[in-house]
């Protein structure tokens, strides 16, 4: 196997990437539609509804669906997901 300089030998990625977890600092920012996937990704690999992921991020819940809300975006909790 090719090895890159930098590659984090227990997980296989750069430094760079080390955490799982989405970094959220610019997401008000963002492109709505390119914020859905990246919460969505969030709800389905680390979080186990909307409620954790605003707590594990300190995210505004009420500013974060408005922003959604205007793209035509909904949270369903059924599925852990916008839609």
């Amino acid at each position: 196997m090719m090895k890159w300089p930098g590659m984090v030998a227990a997980c296989g990625i750069v430094p760079a990437c080390q955490s799982n977890r989405m970094n959220f600092s610019k997401w008000k920012d963002m492109d709505p539609h390119l914020l859905v996937g990246l919460v969505n990704t969030e709800l389905r690999n680390h979080s186990e509804s909307l409620e954790d992921l605003i707590k594990t991020h300190d995210l505004p819940e009420d500013d974060l669906k408005g922003k959604l809300a205007e793209a035509g975006y909904g949270y369903r909790p059924e599925q852990n997901q916008f839609r």
